[in-house]
């Protein structure tokens, strides 16, 4: 029952600006070094930074860590809606 509580949980830690650790993640849908964008089990997440590298992908787990200068964190609701009309389109 713990796995289930950590599952879903959505957690966010920012480490000077140039560690990020994001849990609750479902899929990245892209990762370009000024742009990552993530789909969680709540909502999406844009962030925007430079030299922005995908270091750790744990699908099982929902983790992700990400190394780069981060400028900016965005949460989207509409990015699971978007990623599946992409898919059927």
């Amino acid at each position: 029952m713990a796995d289930n509580i950590k599952k879903t949980e959505q957690k966010i830690l920012l480490i000077n600006r140039n560690k990020l650790s994001l849990s609750g993640i479902e899929k990245v849908l892209s990762a370009k070094d000024d742009l990552i964008q993530v789909v969680t089990i709540e909502d999406g997440i844009i962030i925007s930074g430079s030299g922005l590298q995908v270091t750790k992908l744990d699908q099982d787990s929902g983790l992700v860590d990400i190394d780069g200068k981060v400028d900016s964190i965005r949460f989207s609701t509409s990015q699971k809606e978007s990623f599946w009309k992409r898919i059927f389109k």
